[in-house]
């Protein structure tokens, strides 16, 4: 298991988002680099079955040669220390 998950953090507002991104969400600020112990608790989480348009990939299913793969999307509480 990892010991740490890559992540980025704003260092103007301080969000930490994971997996890493080059910009803050917020405001475009870049992003620096950060690690979080993969420890948490999940309290929000969805899967987008339906992406916006152009953002469908390739998909390796037998039942279909092209097929929209779900996007995911958790929020995460985690212990502070």
């Amino acid at each position: 298991m990892a010991e740490t998950l890559a992540a980025s953090r704003c260092p103007r507002c301080r969000r930490l988002v994971v997996p890493p991104a080059r910009l803050c969400p917020d405001h475009p600020v870049r992003m620096e680099a950060a690690g979080v112990a993969p420890l948490g608790e999940v309290v929000s989480f969805t899967t987008l079955h339906s992406p916006p348009r152009g953002s469908a990939r390739r998909c390796t299913s037998p039942s279909s040669s092209w097929r929209v793969e779900p996007a995911s999307s958790a929020t995460v509480t985690r212990p502070r220390g």
